[in-house]
Parts: C-alpha cells; structure tokens; sequence
C-alpha cells in the first residue's frame, strides 16, 4: 500500500458551482483545439485524447501532437494513458515527466474500441487487477503529480467489480477515479448504473467522478444526487463546448443558451484552430465528423452537414461558414 505525508491539492474541487464538471478524453476529438473551447465555457479539468505507452516507448512522432498542450492549460490538464507492458509504462512515466506540461496522467482502464482490447488494454485490464495494481505500484512514485484512472463497471454483466479495482487505486494512492457506470459490453449503450456511482462515492475514501451520458440538467442531476465528486462530460462536448456553462448555469438555477450567431462563431473559432494545429488535410478530416453537432438548429442543418462531411480544404470550410451566417 502507497503512503505518502500529505495529500496532493486536486484543483478542480475548487470549482465555483461547488460541482466540478470535466471534460472526457475521446480520441479523435479532444484534442488542443476544443479543449480550449471547453475550458472557455467552464470545463473545470480536461484530458487529452487516449495515448498510446507503446506509440510513447517506440517514439511515434503521431503521438505529439495528441500530448500537445497550452500554458493556459496545464494546471487543469491530465494526459490520458493505455497499453498493458509494465516496461512501456516505466517509459512513459518518465518521459511524460520529463516533457511537463500538465498537471496528471490518468491510466485508461475503460475503453471498449476492438483494437485497444486485442492490445490488452483499456477495459481489458480489468480482467487482470493483479496486474492493474503492479501498473498502479509502477507510476505512483513516478508522478509527481494527479495520477488517476478511469474504469467501468466491469468487463460485462457477470464480471462487474469495479469495487475491486477502486479500492487498488484508492491503496495504490491514486488521487480519484472516474466511473463510466456502464460495462465494457454496454459500450455507450444502455442505463447508466447511478446505483453503482452511488456505491462507490459512499466506500472510497478517494473522490470519484461519474461519468456516463452527462448531456442535460436532468442526467446531470442524477450524477450530483449520487455523492460523487464531479461528473464527466463526454460525447456531449464534441461540437457543443457550450455544454459545460449550460450545465453550470442549471446548478446555479440559471439558464445559458448560446445563440446561432455564438454558435458560428464558435465552429468558425475550433474549425481555425484545427487548421493552425493540425495542418490543413488532417484538420479537414477531422472537422468531418468533429463539427457536425454545431450544426443543429440551423436552418437548412442537414444541407450543411452534408457539405462539412465532404469537406475538402479550408477554403470551403470558410465558405461553409460564410453561407451560414447568410442563415441566421
């Protein structure tokens, strides 16, 4: 069992609602460009996109970019990690150390895609704690600062023993752990457990954030009626930062709803940003399907969410934008 003489300061427990809200790594879209948007609107933590230890160990110039953060940043940022080999982690510890730039690293221990589960990681891990705990024994001393880890309620309905893998981080002296309150075979369907949250909130002495289909003030307050700590947003924020002051706005008994001329300029705002970041072919793929949700509400939105998914180059982005704000 980790000890340690004083607990680390988790920053986003001082959120001015009282309930943190924070911002879910998802590949592919939580990248620099809408995380800045995010934070903006009142994310009060974000994390980066899921990296790879082995992408890390085996100095895969892809991954950079994913690891990339601002200034503004790195006191509300953790970087997301998943793999299985105990000697890629020790790698990526210490080069993630040694790199700076955020104030975490979270272990991945729920992702469901195929690829990451033939790799034995994500949610594969939980099939292994005794592994998962020599991964936790690992990184402790390694991170200086947050270490966290993100789980599920189990791999499927038979095997849920989230408990158990809580209780090795909450041993191991992890800071927090975040709870998607579905198993690995539910992937992003199905009910959320708020039972399960609920439970874990009530035997971890740790915090624990809930996570699962956070996308309104009714979903939102079935998460704060578990005791959690803070809730996750994820899908909800791709194409919607303005999520995140909604949400707040509700808890404080107030109502925020951007209009479509904030909204454009919003999309205009993260469609810029992704060209300046990623460079122009691979921010065009990924405006394909990363800023089709702003689109709803707009007159005519099905039009234009043709053009944006057959987007080619950032001159008809602009001109998609042009053409709507001719709609407002």
């Amino acid at each position: 069992m980790y000890t340690q003489s004083m607990p680390r300061e988790i920053p986003f427990l001082k959120s001015e609602t009282g309930f943190p809200l924070l911002l879910a790594p998802i590949a592919g879209f939580t990248g620099l460009p809408l995380r800045t948007l995010c934070r903006e609107y009142g994310a009060d933590f974000v994390f980066t996109e899921l990296t790879s230890t082995n992408a890390i160990y085996y100095g895969n110039k892809r991954t950079l970019p994913i690891i990339a953060s601002a200034p503004e940043e790195h006191s509300r940022l953790s970087i997301q990690i998943f793999g299985h080999d105990l000697k890629t982690f020790d790698y990526a510890a210490d080069f993630l150390t040694n790199r700076g730039g955020f104030a975490g690293i979270d272990l991945n221990l729920g992702c469901c895609v195929k690829k990451v589960l033939r790799a034995k990681s994500g949610c594969y891990l939980m099939q292994e704690p005794d592994h998962v705990q020599k991964i936790f024994r690992l990184l402790r001393p390694k991170i200086k600062g947050l270490f966290s880890c993100k789980i599920r309620l189990g791999y499927d309905d038979h095997n849920q023993n989230y408990l158990q893998i809580a209780g090795l981080a909450e041993d191991e002296g992890l800071d927090f752990v975040t709870l998607h309150a579905r198993t690995r075979s539910q992937a992003f369907g199905g009910e959320i457990d708020y039972a399960a949250i609920a439970k874990a909130a009530r035997e971890l002495r740790i915090p624990v954030i809930g996570n699962g289909n956070v996308r309104d003030q009714e979903s939102l307050s079935r998460i704060v009626s578990t005791g959690a700590s803070g809730a996750m947003i994820g899908r909800a924020a791709i194409g919607n930062p303005f999520v995140f002051q909604s949400l707040k706005a509700g808890l404080s008994g107030k109502t925020y709803a951007p209009d479509r001329a904030e909204v454009l300029a919003v999309l205009l705002r993260q469609g810029e940003a992704m060209i300046s970041f990623h460079g122009e072919q691979a921010a065009v793929r990924l405006m394909r399907k990363g800023l089709i949700p702003y689109l709803r509400g707009f007159a005519a939105a099905a039009r234009f969410r043709e053009r944006l998914a057959r987007l080619e180059n950032a001159g008809e982005f602009h001109e998609m934008c042009d053409d709507l704000r001719r709609e407002l």
